[in-house]
């Protein structure tokens, strides 16, 4: 046994490690393996703590106290084994309760103790005792803010369905509370909490409010009340031309298209976006499949053929399918919108030819700027280091595994190849609504959506119609029509030099 956990010590391949673990399973007998649990080695700890859990050792082999006390481990993989091994005694709740109880209690919590709480809250989030006991805490003025942040985080990343009356009381009482009200909008926006629309909709109604407070309150309760009022379309606007905050602008497009907007409303919205390179039209179009009004067709579409003139590129298929959802009139003027994509097609061929003289000679400093400016946006979605979002590729080292003429290409066409693992989906679900974003976490029960804005959403699998992988990229087109020559050659000389 001691010769094999050296093995498993040292750094063998993933193979290796499998056949060491079967020999172990195989040879070495519950004190054996109980004293490999004291091994400094995070994988040794690991593969005592499965094997432990497994015949032919008996249920007592393995200690609640032994799995408990390694879910604060600082080695990652340790602590998702113990979490994974919890999860598979539901009768050692009554342990996890009384830790639980005591963190809640603690004035201040350690980065350990917030992982393990994290953790034994994920693990026993069906039983009935740790709801209640969670959402009490995140429901009482007295306990502190920060313990409140955390738990409203730990929260989103729940899988219960119905959420604990406990919790949605919990959550109503965080969005009284000015200091917990915006994480818990978006806590609430993430598990698509229905029983809450009513205050949501005061709060997107209210002036005093922060503009991005009430976008955030509207992404909760538009799927429910798709109409906007004057004064929520109003306040989308005002988010949808704020220049210096992206993220505002996404969220803001993000409620949009999931509204029922009337015909003046999308027209005003269309004007607002108009020379934009960050938001495409094709995200605002989907209210006009009700349209019927011949003027404010005639308008739409010579609104969208000016458009195509200037920064929007929309695929092929994204315009037809758009297209399929009008009405017959505005179908039959779809024509000239055709002819405007073949023309673009067309130049297309001869546009990476073009940039490419940009590849040399650009100023890196410059560049990084450019890459962390609200113009060109790259940071909202892309990050360097720990820099950045997480909706697109890390682009850290990007430099070192794509030639200058792919970063330039996928800039350009960014729909031509979608980086493995961010590709968008679609997803329809029971109510008629449609949402879109990269899948970040999945179960067999639910799918977890984040969306070009970085907000995410929980979508139940029993509601899903329909799933599908987008055609087209979360990123733009014709973003390099919003920067000079000179700026988007610093922009590609700074993403070369990242190695």
């Amino acid at each position: 046994m001691l010769a094999l956990c050296d093995y498993l010590a040292g750094q063998p391949d993933r193979f290796l490690v499998l056949a060491l673990l079967y020999v172990v399973h195989r040879l070495d007998g519950a004190t054996a393996l109980q004293a490999a649990l004291q091994s400094e080695t995070p994988r040794v700890q690991k593969a005592a703590l499965l094997l432990l859990d497994q015949p032919p050792r008996s249920r007592g082999s393995l200690a609640p106290e032994q799995v408990i006390q390694r879910i604060t481990a600082s080695d990652e993989d340790l602590r998702q084994t113990a979490l994974r091994v919890l999860q598979r005694h539901p009768e050692w709740v009554k342990q996890a309760t009384a830790l639980i109880e005591r963190w809640l209690h603690q004035p201040d919590l350690t980065t350990e103790e917030q992982t393990g709480l994290r953790g034994l809250l994920l693990a026993f989030q069906h039983d009935a005792a740790v709801q209640q006991l969670a959402g009490a805490a995140l429901a009482s003025e007295q306990t502190p803010s920060a313990l409140r942040f955390f738990l409203l985080k730990s929260m989103s990343q729940c899988s219960l369905n119905p959420l604990p009356p406990s919790w949605v009381e919990g959550f109503a009482r965080a969005i009284e509370s000015p200091a917990t009200r915006r994480l818990a909008v978006q806590t609430v926006a993430t598990l698509r909490v229905s029983s809450l629309d009513e205050r949501l909709t005061r709060l997107a109604e209210d002036a005093s409010e922060p503009a991005d407070l009430r976008v955030e309150a509207l992404s909760v309760i538009v799927c429910r009340k798709p109409e906007l009022s004057n004064r929520a379309f109003d306040v989308l606007l005002q988010q949808l031309s704020a220049q210096t905050n992206t993220v505002a602008r996404l969220a803001a497009s993000e409620v949009l298209q999931r509204s029922r907007l009337t015909d003046a409303q999308t027209l005003g919205a269309l004007q607002t976006i108009r020379g934009d390179t960050l938001i495409s039209p094709g995200a605002l179009l989907g209210a006009f499949q009700v349209s019927t009004g011949v003027e404010a067709t005639a308008m739409l579409l010579e609104q969208l053929a000016e458009l195509m003139r200037g920064s929007w590129q929309p695929s092929r298929q994204e315009l037809e399918n758009l297209v399929v959802r009008w009405p017959a009139e505005a179908r039959a003027g779809a024509g000239a919108l055709r002819g405007l994509l073949q023309e673009r097609d067309e130049q297309a061929r001869g546009r990476l030819a073009r940039f490419e003289p940009l590849l040399a000679d650009g100023n890196t400093v410059n560049g990084r700027a450019v890459f962390f400016s609200s113009k060109a946006a790259c940071s909202i979605c892309h990050s360097i280091g720990d820099a950045g979002g997480k909706v697109g590729p890390d682009l850290t080292k990007v430099g070192a595994i794509r030639s200058g003429r792919d970063i330039l290409e996928s800039v350009l066409f960014p729909s031509a190849s979608l980086a493995q693992g961010y590709e968008s989906y679609r997803v329809k679900i029971a109510d008629g609504e449609e949402l879109s974003g990269i899948i970040v976490r999945q179960t067999a029960d639910t799918v977890v959506l984040r969306s070009a804005s970085a907000s995410e959403v929980q979508i139940w699998r029993s509601q899903v119609q329909e799933m599908d992988r987008a055609a087209t990229s979360l990123m733009p087109e014709g973003l390099e029509q919003g920067m000079t020559p000179e700026e988007f050659r610093d922009l590609l000389a700074f993403l070369q030099s990242l190695k």
